[in-house]
């Protein structure tokens, strides 16, 4: 069930109508069996296999939370819990490319079950419970409250992938309507439907030849294309985000942001501080700090660097990753080049480096046209992206 269309529009009118009816302790009760709902009414079996995994990534958070509270660790517990989280992510979303060295082609054995909904992000969700348990920052929660955070539907198809703290603490504190936050909710709405029906859908007018066989436009084509694709993806996607945190308020959440304007951003790293904040943000912390983010030397830092930005591509990536793998690696080179250059400019506090405004808007003209160069990566497979490229520089 998509989170834009008229049969998610009818439930979530008929969930809001009853979620405030009910007294204040059965409401989160009800909203958790509509999320258990919304994934059974997309896909029964895939419903059913989710709320199976949940179950098992819970009992090995439970696992990690009493061998912390014995001996202070609990690091094989969060190896195999990881373990158990990731494996249907992998095992769904990439069984095309995993299993064609197998079967001879790229149908995997049990192709017919639908891939999970959200998969991808409360996979993180789950991951995000784990590592903070074995690292003290959470004790052993309630099965309900866990399930109800996994499974909280107005952010499960594209986030944001907000933070369990923050998300119980609402709910526990959330008793009465909130008519201004219910407002807040529906202007967000509003304005997330603007931008993908509107503005998204206008950009993506002009680009379905580029998207349909981009090898048949013309180099001024192609990057008047790229940068089109910009937009509308900028568009649709933090639209779909407005949409999501919206209809959160309607509920009594203040989920958190997932993009501050993103197409202004003067260099990369700043770029992706504002773009899809909720996952950039949980990769930063679990992998790229995890990994010792810029505590081991310049190599190190740039190969955490590199390894948190391939992880982003691949996470994208489905049927062939190798194409999002290398936009990953893209991103990954720019961000150190970036790091690189400002140590040079400012080799005393490279941290606190500010440009002049020419710099600053030299440094948004070069932010644009690199993302704008790596979209051929992210849209297409390999060899139609090069040769994207390659005309788009007039390399053959």
């Amino acid at each position: 069930m998509r989170l834009i269309s008229l049969t998610s529009a009818a439930f979530v009118a008929i969930a809001l109508a009853v979620y405030w009816a009910l007294p204040s302790r059965a409401r989160h009760g009800f909203l958790a069996a509509t999320g258990f709902a919304y994934y059974t009414l997309a896909a029964p079996v895939a419903g059913l296999l989710t709320a199976a995994h949940i179950a098992l990534v819970y009992a090995m958070h439970r696992r990690i939370a009493a061998t912390r509270d014995r001996s202070h660790t609990a690091g094989p517990p969060l190896f195999i819990g990881c373990v158990v989280g990731l494996l249907p992510l992998v095992v769904f979303k990439y069984r095309a490319f995993l299993f064609a060295p197998f079967t001879g082609d790229s149908h995997a054995p049990f192709a017919s079950i639908a891939i999970p909904l959200g998969i991808s992000y409360f996979t993180f969700r789950l991951l995000h419970v784990l590592i903070d348990t074995s690292q003290g920052k959470l004790d052993r929660v309630a099965f309900f409250d866990f399930f109800y955070y996994v499974t909280f539907w107005p952010t499960l198809t594209a986030g944001p992938i907000e933070r369990f703290e923050r998300f119980d603490r609402q709910r526990r504190e959330l008793s009465r309507f909130d008519a201004a936050l219910f407002a807040e909710g529906l202007q967000r709405i509003v304005h997330g439907l603007a931008k993908k029906l509107v503005l998204a859908e206008a950009m993506h007018v002009t680009i379905t030849d580029y998207l349909a066989d981009p090898t048949a436009l013309t180099t001024g084509q192609l990057w008047y294309a790229t940068h089109a694709y910009f937009l509308y993806l900028y568009f649709d996607f933090s639209g779909y985000s407005d949409i999501a945190i919206g209809i959160s308020r309607l509920f009594g959440f203040r989920i958190m942001e997932n993009f501050h304007w993103p197409i202004f951003a003067t260099n990369l790293r700043d770029f992706w501080r504002r773009w899809h904040i909720s996952l950039t943000g949980w990769l930063t912390e679990y992998v790229y700090i995890g990994l010792g983010g810029s505590r081991r030397g310049e190599w190190r830092t740039a190969a955490n660097a590199m390894a948190t930005m391939i992880l982003i591509g691949l996470w994208h990536g489905a049927d062939d990753p190798l194409h999002f793998t290398l936009w990953g690696a893209f991103m990954g080179a720019g961000l150190v080049v970036f790091r690189q250059w400002r140590r040079l400019r400012a080799p005393g506090d490279p941290a606190h480096f500010q440009p002049s405004r020419a710099g600053m808007l030299i440094g948004w003209f070069l932010t644009v046209e690199t993302m704008c160069v790596g979209w051929p990566l992210f849209i297409f497979k390999t060899e139609t992206a090069w040769r994207v490229l390659s005309r788009m520089f007039g390399w053959g």
